[in-house]
């Protein structure tokens, strides 16, 4: 079962990639270009958002960490596992994973509380720099991921020193994370209590917007409410996917590695980390379906390179075409 299971973590994670480094160039693309002036704050969120995925994917591409519970340790394979040889280079190739995973929520928190702030403070931007705005982001992101990485690099331990040697298979390309200790619990407890924080914050800032909209009805002219609900919209939507095909397979992947001796422990961490490989992709078409100006953007791009594709597809086959004619006439008249 594992070494199927082994197999099709691979071909999924391989698919995922795929998708990513078509789909997600090409949403970033069309969200750097063709963004309105409206949604000029909005749309730097999002990028950074789908950035930092795409480099978590560019990472998962690169290496496929597959899980090996119920023992603490993670087999690295992919394309990179042959080039490294040191436990300690895959605990940070691994780390780095997480730390991409880590910033992508912070990007959406982020999102909703400058949201809120547009909304309910519209001067906000003539009384604060908005130089402010951007070292305020990139403290979040620093000291967020700093703390992550002091908690993550604590849990590392050598494949010799692990002590449930008798869990693994085998040690090739292995790396192992201490199975107890005070390390563990902080890092565990951390973690499910910031997946919470996470998800009630989101909640806090999404009630306020909408309440705060309640408040402006009377304020604002319809056209411009209208217009700020429906963004509110596309952004709830929108943060559903990282929610529910990220934050939440996290979890039960942390749950289960808290747990390790659970039934299926292996197989709901795998499934769990496909599920976040692919997340990526499903918001950066969500982003160009939901706003109405990508939509258009990315149709007439589309619609460009078809035209474009046919043009080359039919200039190729009309001399072939026009070969057959040929020969048609010529066998013709020998007839005739």
């Amino acid at each position: 079962m594992s070494d199927s299971l082994s197999t099709i973590y691979g071909l999924i994670l391989d698919l995922a990639a795929i998708g990513s480094f078509t789909i997600k160039p090409f949403s970033i693309f069309i969200i750097i270009y063709y963004t309105p002036k409206h949604l000029r704050i909005t749309s730097y969120f999002i990028l950074n958002e789908m950035i930092w995925n795409l480099a978590g994917n560019l990472l998962f591409t690169l290496g496929h960490p597959y899980p090996l519970l119920p023992a603490q340790c993670i087999r690295l394979d992919g394309i990179i596992a042959q080039f490294i040889s040191s436990e300690t280079i895959r605990h940070i190739f691994f780390l780095l994973i997480l730390v991409t995973a880590v910033n992508c929520n912070i990007g959406l928190l982020t999102t909703f509380q400058f949201r809120y702030m547009a909304i309910a403070w519209k001067d906000i931007r003539t009384r604060v720099h908005v130089a402010w705005g951007y070292v305020y982001c990139i403290l979040l992101h620093v000291i967020c991921t700093a703390i992550f990485c002091y908690l993550q690099y604590n849990m590392r331990t050598t494949v010799e020193e692990y002590s449930q040697l008798d869990h693994l298979e085998h040690t090739n390309n292995v790396f192992c994370f201490k199975p107890s200790g005070w390390e563990k619990r902080l890092l565990m407890w951390s973690f499910f209590f910031s997946m919470i924080g996470f998800a009630a914050t989101l909640l806090v800032f999404t009630l306020l917007c909408y309440a705060e909209f309640r408040k402006q009805e009377g304020q604002l002219e319809k056209k411009t409410l209208e217009m700020q609900r429906r963004v509110m919209r596309n952004l709830v939507i929108m943060t559903a996917v990282p929610v529910v095909l990220a934050c939440f397979p996290l979890f039960m992947a942390s749950l289960f590695i808290q747990f390790n001796e659970w039934p299926y422990a292996r197989e709901v961490a795998a499934v769990s980390y496909m599920l976040v490989s692919n997340h990526g992709t499903v918001y950066s078409v969500l982003t160009l379906l939901l706003f109405q100006s990508y939509r258009r953007a990315a149709k007439t791009i589309l619609d460009k390179c078809s035209s474009v594709v046919l043009r080359v597809v039919l200039k190729r086959k009309s001399p072939v075409v026009m070969t057959t004619k040929v020969m048609t006439i010529g066998y013709s008249s020998r007839r005739i």
